[in-house]
């Protein structure tokens, strides 16, 4: 008990005499020619104003603007059980694909504009080439989608999907 008792002193000791170097002057440099003693003048600097505007106005002029996490996110026309019944039922499986044994998941990003069409697409992560290309050619067969809203006005949105390709 005593060992750990003095052991916490010399910690304690150690932490408050380490805090008071610090806070009189900083040591830089190892060697004597650069181990010059430096004032701290950070003490008297007021902190940072850090400025967090929550609400990001999106400009109707600014066609480039994609908001993340609108109010209302888009949607496709009837809902998401209808997309999954699209997505089979316009499904080609490549051939390369079927041969080759592939399957699993790709995950797609796209930008659903102001007028319900998809813009920007992307694979986030893929399975193949062929069946990467599959997805996208999907995606960009899919009918207009109901735009995403954000203060009750229609922008465009960031959107994500997961197509699954399962040999049958």
């Amino acid at each position: 008990m005593y060992k750990y008792f003095t052991l916490f002193l010399v910690i304690l000791y150690s932490c408050s005499t380490v805090k008071e170097s610090s806070d009189e002057s900083k040591v830089k440099g190892d060697t004597p020619e650069e181990n010059t003693t430096v004032q701290d003048d950070t003490k008297d600097l007021p902190p940072p104003q850090i400025d967090i505007n929550v609400e990001k106005e999106v400009d109707d002029k600014d066609k480039a603007s994609i908001v993340e996490f609108p109010d209302k996110s888009a949607s496709f026309p009837g809902g998401a059980d209808v997309m999954k019944e699209w997505i089979s039922s316009n499904m080609q499986y490549p051939e390369t694909a079927k041969e080759a044994e592939k399957e699993g998941k790709v995950f797609v990003q796209f930008v659903v504009l102001k007028d319900g069409s998809i813009d920007k697409i992307s694979i986030l992560r893929g399975v193949s080439e062929d069946l990467d290309k599959e997805a996208i050619r999907l995606i960009k067969s899919m009918p207009k989608w109901n735009p995403g809203q954000q203060q009750g006005k229609d922008v465009n949105t960031r959107n994500r999907i997961a197509i699954t390709f399962k040999k049958e």
